[in-house]
């Protein structure tokens, strides 16, 4: 992600991230319930009461004030349970909240389901349906009563004491909303044929998690697709032959760079994506692109008269993101023998 992007806007706060760690190299929930017998009991009540699927983030936090040079080792039990504090009180404060961005699911669900919490936690746990996953949230395909196709579920997973701090938890809100105002700005422009956001669904929270549900795109990203590692071989041969199919005449691909030029145009009235790359662009069965994951975003509501110019470059550089990438992907489609 460009660095301006993720700078934005200068944080005023001085505090640090835990140092990451990768998910390969952090301890089982399994492996920190006998590290808590050795715990301070503040500490060890401290991880009763948090969901064990979130223990090995936040044990690897606390484990890491350890070894911050910048804090006071005599101190570091304290800022240990300062930080558990900090996710307690997050969580305590939470309630449920939900909304409900699909206009035909409204009628449907006037308000949360009662099981649906229950829902998207046995979701969460089952294997099998994980269709991504990063360092900050995982992305599951649930299906649900009354509604024809799977959704694809992007489940917080909260992972360092920043993302956990109380505005924190409303990041995710304010990603599904992006998306809603994305996709009516499509509609006005007429974009939507061959780009576009996934449908926005719902968004839900309540105690124990933070979700929101879109149209599953049954399909392979690009950077996938280029180096052919995706593990549903059969699905990304259907893909690249969508591809050639639908963007085999000189005509049709001209329209097609339009469009991505019309999709960014429509994006940028209401934000800067922020981190445009071959693993953020989906491709669908039927040839359709898809970019995916706002959560680095930037509104343009953010822009002032001294950053215009700054904005204006970033934009651009967007679009030449969208254009080479998925240029470079239908090339590639089309010079392949079918």
């Amino acid at each position: 992600m460009d660095n301006r992007i993720s700078n934005w806007p200068p944080s005023s706060s001085g505090s640090k991230d835990p140092k990451q760690t990768s998910d390969a190299e952090l301890l089982t929930p399994d492996e920190i319930e006998t590290e808590l017998e050795n715990m301070d009991p503040e500490l060890r009540l401290s991880f009763r009461r948090i969901p064990k699927e979130l223990w090995p983030r936040h044990f690897n936090a606390i484990e890491n004030l350890k070894n911050d040079s910048d804090v006071d080792p005599a101190l570091v039990g304290e800022r240990q349970k300062n930080y558990m504090a900090v996710i307690i009180e997050a969580r305590e404060k939470a309630v449920v909240e939900f909304h409900v961005s699909d206009k035909g699911l409204q009628e449907q669900w006037p308000e949360a389901p009662e099981q649906l919490g229950s829902k998207l936690r046995e979701a969460f746990a089952l294997s099998g349906n994980l269709l991504g996953a990063g360092r900050t949230a995982r992305v599951k395909s649930v299906k649900f009563d009354g509604i024809d196709k799977p959704i694809a579920v992007k489940y917080l997973l909260t992972p360092t004491e920043k993302t956990l701090s109380v505005d924190g938890e409303h990041d995710m809100l304010k990603e599904v909303e992006t998306i809603t105002k994305i996709e009516e700005a499509e509609n006005r422009s007429g974009a939507g044929m061959h780009v576009r956001v996934p449908h926005p669904y719902f968004y839900f929270k309540d105690r124990k998690l933070q979700t929101y549900g879109m149209s599953e795109v049954n399909g392979v990203d690009i950077e996938n697709l280029l180096k052919g590692t995706n593990s549903r071989i059969g699905l990304q041969d259907t893909v690249m032959n969508a591809l050639r199919k639908r963007f085999e005449t000189p005509q049709s691909r001209e329209e097609l760079w339009k469009e991505v030029d019309t999709f960014v145009n429509a994006m940028h009235e209401v934000c800067l994506h922020g981190d445009v790359k071959d693993k953020n662009i989906m491709v669908d069965d039927e040839g359709r692109f898809f970019l995916i994951d706002f959560g680095q975003s930037v509104p343009v509501s953010s822009m002032t008269e001294e950053t215009r110019a700054q904005f204006d470059e970033l934009k651009d550089e967007e679009r030449k993101a969208m254009q080479n990438r998925i240029r470079n992907l239908v090339q590639v489609a089309v010079a392949a023998k079918a």
